[in-house]
């Protein structure tokens, strides 16, 4: 019988996982297998960009944002789908000012904040700065924006998040325009939290939140994303960033959907095929979603 040895099996998964992060940090070296030069935030388009996915990202997440650009974020065209990597700069040692620049200047998406530092107390700032600035971007004019948030990348999404952009572009289209959207899944019963990292001992609206897009990923029209950005220097905000969209949000006549494929929870709720927005992937995940959607592309 063979015996494991626990400290070699760590040794070996820890040497699996610096494999996965330089294949994807090298991916668009010379010679490497993929070139990524879309160099989204710099090109001008005649129309609005439909889709622009905002990503928030941390200094030092190299790896997790370049298998976002290996992966879905490739598959674009810039009256389609257009995104970018949003970093508090404030406080940042010269180093990590001058490696993040040099990475701009040859992938041209990252947008730096110099007056956003990278702290969770700062993530709601984060995300009101980053809106404010697509909002005021003359060359942007994007229809719906896409955020994805942070764990360890309007859409609004995290580096970590998976999505299927053609798909959900095409569903976008297919859409009234006229009307106000936020789109994502939905919680309206989580109790407000009194203690640890997400305690918010200034919620005193109810004894839950408000109904909010969870921030793995979600969906917000243009005119949203207006709203919040003239309206930021007034509302309260608090450590959720999600919740305090959620509540900015609350007293306006809008439609919300609620959409079960937006896999973005803390926690995945299993594998299927009809997920449009995936969370917490690793790169070696983002590689492998983009080899079994590829046909879909």
């Amino acid at each position: 019988m063979i015996r494991r040895d626990p400290q070699l099996l760590g040794a070996l998964l820890m040497l699996a996982s610096s494999v996965f992060i330089l294949y994807f940090v090298c991916l668009d070296e010379p010679g490497g297998r993929y070139v990524v030069d879309a160099k989204p935030l710099d090109v001008e388009v005649e129309e609005p960009t439909v889709l622009f996915s905002l990503l928030v990202s941390a200094p030092t997440n190299l790896a997790e944002r370049q298998a976002v650009r290996v992966s879905w974020a490739q598959h674009q065209s810039p009256t389609r789908h257009r995104y970018g990597f949003f970093i508090g700069v404030h406080g940042l040692s010269p180093e990590l000012h001058a490696n993040l620049t040099a990475e701009n200047e040859k992938h041209a998406d990252l947008v730096l904040l110099p007056d956003i530092s990278e702290s969770f107390g700062k993530l709601t700032a984060k995300v009101l700065a980053a809106m404010t600035w697509i909002d005021r971007h003359p060359t942007l004019r994007p229809r719906y924006i896409f955020k994805a948030s942070p764990s360890s990348l309007t859409f609004w999404g995290d580096d970590d998040t998976f999505l299927r952009v053609e798909q959900m572009i095409d569903e976008l289209l297919a859409r009234p325009e006229s009307t106000s959207y936020y789109w994502g899944y939905f919680d309206g019963r989580a109790p407000v939290k009194r203690s640890g990292k997400y305690a918010e001992m200034n919620w005193n609206l109810c004894d839950h939140y408000l109904p909010y897009a969870l921030g793995g990923g979600y969906v917000l029209s243009r005119d949203l994303v207006a709203f919040i950005a003239l309206m930021g220097p007034q509302f309260r905000t608090f450590n959720n960033e999600d919740v305090s969209v959620g509540l900015w949000l609350s007293p306006l006549n809008i439609t919300r959907r609620h959409d079960q494929r937006f896999d973005t929870e803390w926690k995945s709720r299993g594998c299927l095929d009809e997920y449009i927005v995936l969370h917490k992937r690793s790169p070696a995940d983002m590689y492998e979603l983009r080899l079994k959607v590829s046909q879909c592309w």
